[in-house]
């Protein structure tokens, strides 16, 4: 039996590499009647509050975290629209956390079968300092995991 997915989650960071991830998940839905459900993750404020440093001036991790969520709704919501106007069912989802742990517990909650993530292929000190979320989705996530590069 050919694998077929029907249920296909898709990750987002809103770069060229996570387009053609996502167009990728488009033909994808398309040559098998699937529907996808595209998944951005906002990573938690690392920021600490400052209160009374520098003269007065204050930072509000929770206001920060809060702004950086509504942006990303936005842009997610014209990825969204983008991926509909294509002729492909799609919802989307926003998630607060590590991307890779949050992508693959979302997979497992939904019944996904196939995760279609973009690879940016970062290598040498990026790498080790920043990590990459592609290939820890890759190791952890419990269906087949599509890598996409951009060109």
């Amino acid at each position: 039996m050919a694998f077929q997915p029907k249920k296909i989650l898709v990750a987002t960071d809103f770069s060229a590499t996570a387009r053609a991830a996502a167009d990728a998940a488009v033909d994808l839905a398309r040559a098998f009647g699937g529907e996808l459900t595209l998944v951005h993750v906002v990573p938690l404020s690392t920021y600490v509050d400052f209160a009374g440093v520098n003269g007065g001036f204050t930072f509000d991790s929770a206001q920060f975290q809060q702004a950086v969520r509504r942006s990303s709704d936005q842009s997610l919501q014209e990825e969204l629209a983008r991926i509909r106007a294509a002729g492909v069912a799609a919802e989307s989802v926003t998630l607060d956390g590590p991307a890779a742990p949050e992508i693959c517990d979302l997979a497992k909650r939904s019944g996904a079968e196939l995760i279609v993530i973009g690879s940016h292929g970062q290598t040498g000190l990026a790498r080790i300092l920043l990590g990459s979320v592609a290939e820890n989705v890759v190791r952890h996530a419990v269906v087949p995991v599509l890598t996409v590069r951009a060109t």
